[in-house]
């Protein structure tokens, strides 16, 4: 109790200085925005206690409702109850310190819910919503004005009017009379669609001009525009044909969603299957785009809500997506797409007028429409063509808008005979894979670099091969700055003035560099993303818990890596799901019931990690020693490492499941894993104890486009180093080496010995100078292996383009790509990771001989 009253005395205490600051700026949202949350955490308080406060927390939450709905003009009515509820709380507060019965709730929460009701004008959010709906409806109506036949036009634009009549028949939770001359345009809208729609096409364009004074009105909080004309028009509109459409406002949302699916359901069974569209390919290319920015926004933001049922941004942000999807995919003739958008929209419609909850199986519904969508998108994106969306898919959402279990099932006990029948009733009338049941565990996931809704900077698109291009261009725009500089300076000398104009362009070429690089390196988080629909979808084919968390979702790598890591870590994830983590009965108490996974990224030097990590039964090293055995791949005579039996997991076609499920256990992944990331110049660790759990590691390289080298010279030949990799550079004079293993050379460096290699050996280099106390050593770190290399000079430290070697050399031993130098000539870059595993084979195998 103590807590409590501490707690509550600190946010009321805030909120205090909070309301003293709004009483002076009435109209500041954002001031407002923190008394709702003051409020709220309240509310969260005082439902968290056990000593019924219940009534008081109700309290909490019909003030937050009342600051939210009241528009800034409104507020000064709205204040002194914020006041008169904040001084409650306060009395409230005393009552327990001093240990009294609770003051009377009624009369205040009366009070306060009569405010919400009357004072309830529309969000900033639902003004922008508002903004959104009728800048496509101007668009609409320029193309119903040449197009007045064009029947699919007409009712884009009608549907445009009533999605405005249900935006502020939900938000101010009444009927206004600008919703109302909204849901009329709608209803002549549809009874005039291919008659005769230009006798009152200027009606409808007056009606959008009043919805837009409406909404200026509200922004700048200025007088709202006359409707009494407007009105008069309207019904006279109406009255002149009999057979206009009108429409019940009451069933603006609730049952009107049931209605809406059975149309689009009867209307997709009318489609015809590959329609030929007839329209722009450059219009149709850009909303292909940004439909495919919508439908992953909408996975992110479901998956949000998994984590958060009540986050009424995410659920707008659906909404917005989904409706723009309609509402563009049928002006471009894409009817299969805007049936399944539409019937989509209006459930998620009916969550935002609290007539339904947001479910776990909502969420599944929204998710396996999404994935529809997609694929329709990209069939009309390959195809130019429309293609109906599958019936079942209609009638399921059908199914789902009309079993009322859903509705209930917030207050329904899970595992209820009812709701059990309820789900069976399920399985069995659709065809499709049956979304969650409501006891079915979601993915919770954890960010440390959370991205706000909305971009603070300005994004352009470009193509891919346009940004390759560009790279490439400086590229080769570096190597001609290099070769000319590298002419100039053997020249005795130079003119002043070119001599600084050479510095300057050695400067601009660096800097440009530099730019162009960087607009290959993007956040790692959308792949990310992507695995936590991955994590969700596995726990509903497994029935496992797991609490899934995300960390450093902003570190940036290069652009041709995101797509390529995508499909290791789907492999990664998939078996950590199926083999790693156990089922919640079969886990240790100390564990919990919920498995742990987390994906990490962080760089170190020119390297990016990432991390997968489970808290699962983690890697029987004997079972897989065994296994390898059986299969041949492992000598019951040879003593192998911790890393060496986890090796043999990578290995095509080896397995260890007692089964094989629908996830994995072919044995098919691992080597593909392995191959993905060695074609990615990366590597992966595997560590992992018993009982507790694996980590799987992935480096990386940072950039496959540019690298800081330094040039090392052997005989006649020069080589490039990655400066990354590169501890210090000794001369042997003063150190000691000696011979181990045979005829392995190690140096004493550091009180410690290092393998000791030449380059002139590695690359078999005649002209190379022979060991002497002269002798230069760079001493190499990769972080798996350290060793120094013989090299006879350093020529210099530079940035080099990285070029892929031509069909011959690909697979060279020691060499990871090349270079061309100032003087124009190819260098090679050296692979250090290669020879440093190829000496610390050579010292073992010597060992064991």
């Amino acid at each position: 109790m103590d807590s409590l009253i501490n707690d509550l005395r600190l946010h009321l205490d805030e909120m205090d200085s909070l309301l003293i600051v709004l009483e002076g700026f009435l109209e500041d949202t954002e001031t407002a925005t923190e008394v709702v949350k003051c409020f709220s955490a309240c509310s969260s308080l005082l439902l968290s206690d056990e000593s019924g406060s219940d009534s008081i927390a109700e309290c909490a939450d019909r003030a937050v409702l009342l600051c939210k709905t009241a528009s800034p003009t409104m507020m000064d009515e709205a204040y002194p109850l914020l006041l008169e509820c904040n001084e409650f709380l306060h009395e409230y507060r005393r009552s327990l310190e001093q240990n009294e019965s609770a003051p009377d709730a009624s009369e205040i929460s009366e009070k306060l819910k009569v405010a919400s009701e009357t004072l309830g004008t529309p969000s900033m959010e639902a003004i922008a919503e508002l903004h959104s709906y009728l800048e496509e409806m101007d668009a609409m109506l320029i193309v119903l004005e040449g197009f007045s036949e064009d029947v699919d036009t007409a009712q884009s634009v009608s549907s445009s009017f009533q999605d405005c009549a249900k935006l502020l028949a939900t938000r101010e939770r009444k009927n206004n009379e600008f919703g109302s001359i909204a849901f009329d345009a709608s209803a002549i809208c549809d009874a005039y669609a291919g008659k005769d729609i230009q006798s009152v096409f200027p009606l409808l364009i007056e009606c959008n001009e009043i919805l837009h004074d409406y909404r200026r009105s509200l922004e700048n909080k200025t007088e709202m525009p006359a409707t009494k004309d407007i009105v008069s028009k309207l019904e006279s509109a109406k009255d002149a044909v009999p057979e206009a459409t009108h429409l019940d406002q009451e069933n603006i949302s609730g049952e009107s969603a049931k209605q809406e699916i059975e149309v689009q359901v009867e209307a997709s069974s009318k489609q015809s299957d590959n329609t030929e569209l007839d329209v722009n390919p450059e219009l149709l290319k850009g909303f292909i785009e940004e439909c495919t920015d919508h439908l992953e926004d909408i996975e992110a933001h479901v998956l949000e809500l998994d984590d958060d049922s009540g986050n009424e941004s995410s659920l707008d942000a659906i909404f917005r997506a989904f409706h723009t999807i309609k509402g563009t995919a049928t002006y471009f003739g894409l009817h299969g797409m805007g049936s399944l958008a539409h019937v989509v929209e209006d459930l998620l419609d009916e969550v935002r007028a609290g007539t339904r909850p947001f479910s776990g199986q909502l969420g599944g519904l929204i998710l396996e429409s999404r994935d529809i969508l997609t694929h329709m998108v990209e069939y009309a994106d390959e195809t130019g063509h429309d293609s109906p969306c599958p019936p079942e898919m209609l009638q399921k959402i059908k199914f789902f808008a009309e079993n009322k279990v859903y509705e209930e099932e917030a207050t329904t006990t899970a595992g209820s005979s009812e709701t059990m029948a309820a789900d069976e009733s399920l399985e069995q009338a659709i065809i499709a894979p049956t979304p969650e049941s409501p006891d079915q565990p979601v993915v919770q996931a954890a960010s440390s670099n959370k991205q706000p809704n909305k971009r603070s900077r300005e994004i352009v698109k470009v193509e891919a091969t346009r940004l390759d291009a560009l790279v490439d261009l400086v590229g080769e725009l570096v190597i001609a700055q290099s070769i000319s500089a590298e002419s100039l300076n053997e020249m005795d000398s130079l003119p002043e003035a070119l001599d600084t104009s050479l510095k300057r362009l050695t400067t601009i070429t660096r800097d440009l560099q530099s730019l162009s690089t960087s607009l290959r390196m993007v956040p790692i988080g959308p792949v990310f993303q992507r695995m936590k629909r991955l994590v969700r979808d596995l726990m509903k084919q497994t029935g496992k818990t797991i609490e899934f968390e995300i960390l450093g979702e902003n570190t940036e790598v290069d652009k041709s890596l995101v797509d390529a890591i995508a499909d290791p870590l789907v492999h990664l994830i998939r078996n950590a799901v199926d083999h790693g983590i156990e089922n919640s009965e079969d886990r240790p108490p100390w564990k919990g019931s919920a498995g742990k996974l987390s994906l990490t990224a962080y760089q170190r030097g020119s390297w990016i990690y990432i991390d997968l990590k489970d808290d699962g039964k983690g890697l029987d090293k004997d079972a897989i020693l065994a296994k390898a055995m059986e299969r041949g791949m492992a000598d019951p005579d040879t003593s192998y490492t911790e890393k060496e039996i986890f090796d043999f997991i990578t290995k095509a076609g080896f397995s260890t499941a007692a089964k094989i499920t629908d996830v994995s256990g072919r044995g098919v992944g691992m080597d593909v894993v392995v191959q993905s990331i060695n074609a990615l110049k990366g590597q992966l660790d595997i560590n992992s104890t018993k009982g507790e759990g694996s980590t799987f590691t992935l480096r990386l390289p940072l950039t496959m486009a540019i690298i800081d080298g330094v040039v090392a010279q052997v005989g006649e030949e020069r080589y490039i180093i990655p400066a990354p990799s590169i501890v210090q550079t000794v001369r042997k004079e003063g150190l000691t080496t000696s011979s181990v293993a045979g005829d392995e050379e190690v140096l004493v460096y550091r009180n410690s010995t290092i393998p000791l290699v030449s380059l002139a050996d590695v690359f078999h280099i005649e002209s190379a100078k022979s060991l002497s106390d002269d002798s230069l050593f760079i001493v190499l770190d990769d972080e798996e292996y350290k060793f120094a290399l013989l090299v006879d000079e350093l020529v210099g430290k530079q940035q080099v383009v990285i070029k892929s070697l031509d069909s011959i050399l690909k697979n060279s031993n020691g060499v990871s790509g090349s270079a061309i130098m100032p003087d124009g000539e190819v260098g090679l870059i050296i692979d250090v990771q290669w020879i440093g595993k190829n000496i610390q084979q050579r010292i073992e195998d010597q060992v064991t001989a």
